[in-house]
């Protein structure tokens, strides 16, 4: 064998072990021809740049989303506790029907991280996770900060205002999402509801039934978590219950998350003026009712799903404190904004914050970070038509001023 011969002989079993090693590696080919191979994919030729950086999802401006989300019982099945549950007075609750649960969804855009609760209460207090050893935990353990913190109340009026370990199993909650965090993807849908709801202070006038669904899906296009966003008071359950529910709330998460799987997380929205069928008296309501009319919402719901619709989520939180009320919040999501209200808005106050918000997909979570009355705008004051009081009900639980601060201060939020 000549000096020629030998030579391509070494070539040759270099290449050899080279492709072997790309084989197992991935990478001999990429030492040898300058090509970086990846897997189910072309070469990749690396920039004539002399930078060793590596291109990633934010240099191409893909946004690399992480979703976790989590579910504990507040009130487990089995509690023997009695709860003080004030939605229709104050009166103690004789038992659990289904639990009363923290839901959680964290999200993670790879530069800012938020955390969404919901949790089955009436009423949502500020505190819950934002202050003392309960925030210095959940900051130091996930990077999420209380101005990136949003805490919702379904609003059942079966479920009691508070617990004794809420803040706890919400800051666990949290925790366990933060834990569960996994590259996602988004999609969000929108429409109306066909099931009926009522006006219940101004019965002519329509609801929109609007509603939102943000679905996120992992890698394997399972789905970790859908938020579902619409307006309606939970009454199903009336006066007469003394068992703590979730109301109709509980049979249409069951419903969606046997369909979707993932962990179904509802955020009610302008629901001051809304109720289901049947107007201000709520005497006589059952388990049955509750259930047909979750059932029916959620059918609505999945009626709306295309898994088409993805949107790019990149965050930006623009929050503030007042003297007077806990939080208000719009959260930019970049396709998505979210405008929180720590109240009980009338439907007409939405149709205020809807300017507010510029992106072409909007939600709105009320009874958010705390509770400070009904919002009911000035145009609006003393103008119900319904007769069942001979007053303005929500009138007695707020002030004539209080949407137009609102409205203020959420100008200045950016």
């Amino acid at each position: 064998m000549n000096k020629n011969h030998r030579t391509m002989a070494v070539i040759f079993l270099m290449v050899c072990f080279l492709a072997i090693i790309s084989l197992i590696s991935g990478n001999g080919l990429e030492y040898l021809f300058g090509l970086k191979i990846t897997p189910n994919s072309a070469p990749v030729i690396p920039s004539s740049s002399s930078s060793s950086h590596e291109l990633t999802a934010h240099d191409s401006g893909i946004i690399e989303l992480r979703v976790g989300a989590a579910t504990l019982d507040l009130i487990p099945l089995d509690s023997t506790n009695r709860f003080t549950l004030p939605g229709y007075g104050q009166y103690s609750s004789d038992g659990v029907h289904d639990p009363i649960t923290v839901r959680s969804v964290v999200v993670d855009d790879g530069k800012e991280k938020v955390a969404f609760v919901s949790v089955d209460l009436v009423f949502s207090d500020y505190s819950f996770p934002n202050t003392g050893p309960v925030a210095d935990t959940i900051i130091k353990e996930t990077g999420i900060s209380p101005d990136h913190i949003f805490v919702s109340a379904t609003h059942s009026h079966a479920a009691p205002a508070s617990a004794p370990n809420a803040s706890e199993v919400i800051s666990k909650s949290i925790l366990k999402a933060n834990s569960e965090l996994q590259p996602a993807q988004a999609y969000i849908d929108t429409g109306f509801i066909r099931t009926t709801t009522e006006n219940r202070r101004n019965p002519e006038r329509k609801p929109d039934g609007a509603v939102a669904i943000i679905r996120f899906l992992n890698s394997w296009d399972k789905c970790i978590a859908a938020i579902v966003n619409f307006a309606v008071h939970p009454v199903i359950l009336g006066p007469d219950n003394k068992l703590i529910s979730a109301d109709f709330v509980y049979y249409m998460r069951q419903k969606l998350e046997e369909s979707n799987g993932g962990i179904a997380i509802y955020f009610n929205r302008h629901a001051g003026d809304i109720n289901p069928p049947g107007g201000w008296n709520r005497s006589g309501g059952t388990f049955g009712q509750a259930e047909k009319f979750g059932l029916s919402l959620a059918e609505d719901i999945l009626s709306l799903q295309s898994w088409t619709n993805r949107i790019n989520i990149k965050i930006k939180v623009y929050t503030k404190r007042l003297e007077w009320a806990p939080k208000i919040s719009i959260i930019d999501l970049g396709e998505a904004e979210i405008l929180t209200i720590p109240g009980e808005s009338l439907s007409s106050f939405g149709d205020q914050v809807d300017s507010l918000l510029h992106s072409k997909y909007k939600l709105f979570f009320s009874m958010t970070d705390g509770y400070i009355g009904y919002i009911v705008p000035k145009s609006e004051w003393g103008k119900c038509t319904s007769t069942w009081t001979s007053s303005c009900y929500e009138e007695t639980h707020s002030e004539k001023v209080l949407a137009d601060e609102l409205l203020k201060e959420y100008r200045t939020l950016r």
